[in-house]
C-alpha cells in the first residue's frame, strides 16, 4: 500500500495502539483520535482529542484523510445504565461515517464484533452469512453492534465506500486498561481463579486483527457492492480447561502467535 493520511478513532484502546505503530511502520501518517489528546511523539504521528458522537470535531479530523479506521467502541457486561454504550457503539459509527462521507474520505473500515452476530442461534458454526444480533433478549452490547452496522450502512447508501472487519475476542500486547478478557487470563495465570467451567471461545492475536484490518483498507471488498460482506477475524475455538492449563504451565505466550 502507498503512503496514505490515515485516521484512527479510539487510537488509545487495545487495538488503536497496535494499530497505530503498524500504520507508522508502513510508512503512513496518522491522526490518532481519542477522547483524552495523547501526548506520543513521533514523525508522522498528530494526536486528536475528538468524541466520535461529535460529526463537526470529527470532519475537521478527518479533512484531508484517506481512510478512516474506526475502532472507538465501548464494551459491557452489565447492561447499559446510562445510554453511553448505545451512544456510542450506535450513534458514534453513524456520526463518524456521516464525517468520512462529508470530508471526501476514500474508504471507511470499521472494526465491529463477532458479537454483532447472534452466536446462539448460529450455533457450533459462524460465517459471515450468520444470524444478526437483532433479538430482545441477547445483551444490548451485542445488539449495539449490529446497530451500528446498520447506521454505517445508512450512511453507505450516500456514497461511503466501507468494509466491515469482526474480530472475535481480542487478546494480546498492549492491554493498558486491562479488558475483560485480559483480566480473566491474568487471574488465571496468578491463580484467583479456582474453577474453569467447561466450555471454549475464539480468540484473536490482536496484532493479526491489525494485518487484517490493513488487508481490508487495501483490498476488502466495499459495501454497498452486492458480493460485499463482513469480514469475520477468528483463530480456532479455544477450550477453556486447555487454555487454564496452558497458562498455568506458562506456556500461553509461547504459542501465540
Amino acid at each position: 500500500m502507498s503512503p496514505q493520511v490515515c485516521a484512527v478513532t479510539g487510537a488509545g484502546g487495545h487495538v488503536g495502539v497496535n494499530l497505530v505503530p503498524a500504520l507508522l511502520a508502513a510508512g503512513h501518517v496518522v491522526r490518532a483520535i481519542d477522547r483524552v489528546q495523547a501526548r506520543d511523539e513521533h514523525a508522522g504521528l498528530e494526536c486528536i482529542a475528538a468524541d466520535v458522537r461529535d460529526r463537526d470535531a470529527l470532519a475537521r479530523a478527518f479533512s484531508g484523510v484517506d481512510v478512516v479506521y474506526h475502532l472507538a467502541a465501548r464494551i459491557s457486561v452489565s447492561g447499559d445504565p446510562d445510554g453511553s454504550l448505545w451512544s456510542t457503539n450506535v450513534e458514534g459509527v453513524r456520526s463518524a461515517a456521516h464525517a468520512a462521507l462529508m470530508v471526501g474520505v476514500r474508504r471507511f473500515v470499521h472494526c465491529s464484533s463477532v458479537h454483532a452476530y447472534d452466536l446462539e442461534r448460529a450455533g457450533a458454526w459462524l460465517d459471515e452469512s450468520g444470524p444478526r444480533s437483532e433479538a430482545p433478549r441477547l445483551p444490548v452490547y451485542d445488539r449495539s453492534k449490529w446497530a451500528g452496522e446498520l447506521a454505517l450502512r445508512e450512511v453507505v447508501t450516500a456514497g461511503l465506500r466501507a468494509v466491515v472487519v469482526n474480530p472475535t475476542g481480542v487478546i494480546g500486547p498492549g492491554d493498558r486498561g486491562l479488558s475483560y478478557m485480559g483480566r480473566v487470563l491474568l487471574d488465571l495465570y496468578a491463580g484467583r481463579l479456582p474453577a474453569v467451567v467447561a466450555g471454549g471461545f475464539d480468540w484473536v492475536d490482536v496484532r493479526a486483527l491489525c494485518a487484517a484490518l490493513l488487508v481490508a483498507a487495501e483490498r476488502g471488498l466495499v459495501l454497498p457492492a452486492p458480493d460485499a460482506v463482513d469480514y469475520l477475524r477468528s483463530n480456532p475455538d479455544v477450550d477453556a480447561v486447555a487454555a487454564a492449563k496452558q497458562i498455568d504451565e506458562g506456556t500461553a505466550l509461547a504459542a501465540a502467535p
